[in-house]
């Protein structure tokens, strides 16, 4: 072939070719029909696989919030299952309920916090305004309450709500901080307030002698200088003052609680201020109406939820130390 013809030839052949690729198919209508049709069952048959989703996740949900319940049993019981067939998923349960007591909790405690604050305040305010002392009558030592009550301008229900939450009215009662007595004073506060007293504090009981820390009058008679003291200090703030004396002196004035007003930041410390003032109000008459015992449902349902996460996230890290001692953690298909 001379190469004018096989240009020629295969120029031909090029054109055909596009040609061939360039035609545009044109259904008729019965195609066209045909086609419509299979677009509508498509759609219709995912229509009904999202109605089907979507009728089925209640299903789901129930059955996760199931699987998160039930998560700590099943994980307990595979702590001792020879086989070791149980299926990953279930330490994620596992982790999903464990941290959901911390995010309740986090959530109590700002409301807690605000309560607490509200509260406290109120608190304070009527008593730097009341001036107004009663005397108490149905507790134990209350001659000796009122006496040196009266005599620090203290009011005398204060004191037996303090003595109260302090050591229940029990002389020789001592704290594993070392605190003693009714008031539970510390020797080395003893020391400070009662100067020329013979005994140091240090001792057990039984009392050594009148001046001593476990003699109830000389008890009482130190305590209620010492908050004397501490109210005068604080300008008359007596929730601050309560804080002070449970937390000591030097925390307040090392975190600034004394300029603001407020209360350190202590679970232990809030906790007793807050028994104080349920023992106070309900002593003392009259008093603004409050709620005390919603700050005390507050703090143990925080308390109890920290230990709950506790327990549970020991429980996920016993599993898991366990399960990689063993190397049996396999992954065996839960099905619904």
């Amino acid at each position: 072939m001379l190469p004018m013809e096989a240009f020629s030839f295969y120029k031909e052949g090029f054109e055909f070719a596009y040609r061939i690729q360039t035609i545009v198919y044109k259904p008729d209508f019965e195609e066209k029909q045909e086609m419509k049709q299979v677009i509508f069952v498509g759609f219709k048959r995912r229509c009904l696989l999202d109605l089907g989703k979507i009728l089925l996740l209640p299903y789901y949900v129930v059955k996760t919030i199931l699987c998160i319940a039930a998560s700590p049993f099943v994980m307990f019981y595979d702590l001792f299952d020879s086989t070791g067939s149980l299926d990953k998923r279930w330490a994620l349960y596992l982790l999903i309920l464990s941290i959901l007591p911390i995010v309740a909790s986090w959530y109590l405690w700002d409301d807690y916090q605000a309560k607490t604050d509200e509260i406290f305040s109120v608190v304070s305010t009527y008593a730097k305004m009341s001036n107004t002392k009663y005397r108490v009558k149905d507790v134990p030592y209350k001659e000796l309450i009122n006496l040196y009550a009266f005599q620090h301008d203290l009011d005398p229900a204060f004191i037996a709500a303090v003595i109260e939450e302090e050591s229940g009215f029990n002389p020789e009662a001592v704290s594993p901080a070392g605190a003693r007595g009714l008031m539970q004073i510390t020797p080395r506060t003893w020391r400070y307030i009662v100067e020329h007293s013979t005994c140091d504090g240090e001792h057990l009981p039984p009392a050594c002698g009148p001046d001593c820390i476990f003699d109830p009058e000389a008890n009482i008679r130190a305590g209620t200088d010492y908050l004397g003291r501490l109210l005068k200090d604080f300008n008359g703030n007596t929730v601050t003052v309560l804080a002070a004396y449970n937390a000591g002196r030097g925390n307040i004035q090392k975190y600034g609680i004394k300029k603001r007003g407020l209360v350190p930041n202590f679970p232990e410390t809030q906790s007793y201020i807050r028994d104080v003032l349920a023992i106070w109000i309900k002593t003392r008459e009259p008093f603004p109406p409050m709620e005390i015992s919603g700050l005390k449902n507050y703090y143990d349902l925080n308390k109890k939820l920290y230990t709950t996460s506790f327990m549970l996230w020991s429980l996920l890290g016993m599993w898991i130390f366990l399960k990689a001692q063993k190397k049996t953690i396999h992954t065996f298909k839960f099905y619904a």
